[in-house]
């Protein structure tokens, strides 16, 4: 075996072993929740209370998360929710649920942020510990409903100004601004996103279909139906010569004949005897129609109709 050959058989050896090795990495510790993902004999449910980072100054956001492990075949761990206030500290954003299975454990954690400017914050002295409210975690077991209290660990806030800087400019001068904890409104539509992708799906289905009906409008004519029934509505004369106009009836040699035959009839009342003879000419000739003669045709008739309307004849 070559030398090339021997580093490419190693190469491979070397790419199936990292697979391998990280093949069992993500089973084993991929899906591992974060705390401890164990229970102390015969405990059902334990819960570890976190916050990050533990020394902050006034008005510093602070995660907060709570770690429930669970075991499953004593709590169903659909069941648990957290519940209480965290004051004097306020969620600035949705407390958000997620959950872990591992054997017949369950880790169920509740995570938020936390931000609190109110007065009663704000550290009267460097080093002031703020304690929050015992977390309360309620599940159900065998026996109904239950309730798990557990507590935060302490959070040590820190001044933005330092007690010399208040005796230089004093503290009335220093709290002179003011800043209060706002909430955002919920978010409003004057219409419903759905009903206005509706809507405008609506209206771009009738764009569609408008633009679909000019394009064959131009491209082929009118349907033979709608030229017969925009007919129907006009004397018959100017009925006829829609008929030998239209496109759509192509070569169509009996339409275009009995078209032929109202315009000898019409044109035989009160028209001209050349064109009425001509027009006798191609209806009864042994071939169809052609639509150049018909054009032609309809031209000196509507040129005769339209000297007689301007009083030329």
């Amino acid at each position: 075996m070559s030398r090339t050959r021997r580093l490419e058989v190693v190469g491979l050896g070397v790419a199936a072993l990292a697979g391998v090795v990280l093949a069992v990495a993500l089973l084993h510790g991929g899906g591992a929740p974060k705390g401890d993902f164990s229970l102390p004999t015969g405990t059902p449910i334990a819960a570890q209370t976190t916050l990050s980072p533990r020394e902050i100054y006034f008005g510093d956001t602070v995660l907060a998360r709570i770690d429930v492990a669970i075991d499953r075949d004593r709590i169903d761990p659909d069941t648990v929710e957290l519940q209480g206030a965290l004051a004097p500290y306020r969620p600035v954003t949705s407390v958000r649920r997620t959950r872990t299975d591992a054997a017949r454990l369950s880790m169920v954690s509740f995570e938020t942020m936390l931000r609190c400017i109110e007065p009663r914050c704000l550290p009267k002295r460097p080093g002031t510990s703020v304690v929050m409210p015992r977390a309360r975690i309620i599940f159900s077991d065998l026996a109904g409903k239950r309730v798990l209290s557990v507590s935060w660990p302490r959070l040590d806030v820190a001044p933005r100004i330092d007690p010399d800087t208040v005796k230089e400019f004093g503290a009335k001068q220093l709290t002179s601004w003011r800043a209060g904890y706002v909430v955002p409104p919920r978010v409003s539509y004057r219409l419903a996103p759905g009903w206005l992708e509706a809507l405008l799906g609506g209206v771009g289905a009738v764009l569609i279909l408008g633009g679909a009906v000019v394009f064959i409008h131009h491209l082929v004519g009118l349907p033979t139906i709608v030229v017969q029934w925009r007919a129907a509505q006009l004397p018959p004369l100017e009925r006829a010569l829609r008929v030998l106009e239209s496109p759509s009836l192509g070569t169509s040699s009996p339409a275009r004949r009995r078209a032929l035959d109202v315009v000898v009839v019409e044109l035989g009342r009160n028209g001209d005897p050349t064109i009425a003879l001509e027009a006798r000419t191609l209806a009864w000739a042994n071939e169809a129609p052609r639509s150049g003669d018909t054009r032609r045709l309809v031209a000196d008739i509507r040129r005769l109709l339209h000297d007689r309307e301007n009083g030329n004849e």
